[in-house]
């Protein structure tokens, strides 16, 4: 077995139930906290592609918009974004409002027009 079905198996409840609608229910639970996951760094840049925010601006608009991320999960995307230059500090700011930075801009914009795609496949059925 390897770890990612592992952690899976470990997620699950001792007694699981046999109802297929358990498992119905647990795979879409995981899919969609794992795209959730995946993506959030998306929805960082596209919030901040719009204007500076602060982390705490940040993580309201998300919730507002799809999902509300532990702060611990959007505070590490937020580090990484950082360490990539992806997004920076607006300078002279007490706030401490985070922006895009230009690399940042070009990363959405390619991220985007491959998301698009692979949904545009996947939605199509084929």
């Amino acid at each position: 077995m390897d770890y990612k079905s592992s952690v899976a198996v470990a997620r699950m409840p001792l007694r699981t139930p046999t109802s297929p609608d358990f498992f119905e229910k647990f795979l879409i639970n995981r899919t969609e906290d794992t795209v959730n996951t995946a993506f959030l760094w998306v929805f960082v840049l596209k919030q901040l592609n719009k204007h500076p925010l602060t982390p705490t601006q940040l993580r309201k608009e998300i919730a507002r918009k799809h999902y509300n991320p532990h702060r611990t999960t959007l505070y590490t995307s937020i580090t990484l974004l950082k360490s990539m230059k992806l997004i920076e500090q607006t300078s002279n700011n007490p706030q401490k409002k985070l922006q895009i930075t230009p690399k940042g801009k070009l990363i959405l914009e390619r991220a985007t027009k491959h998301i698009n795609l692979n949904l545009a496949i996947i939605l199509s059925g084929e």
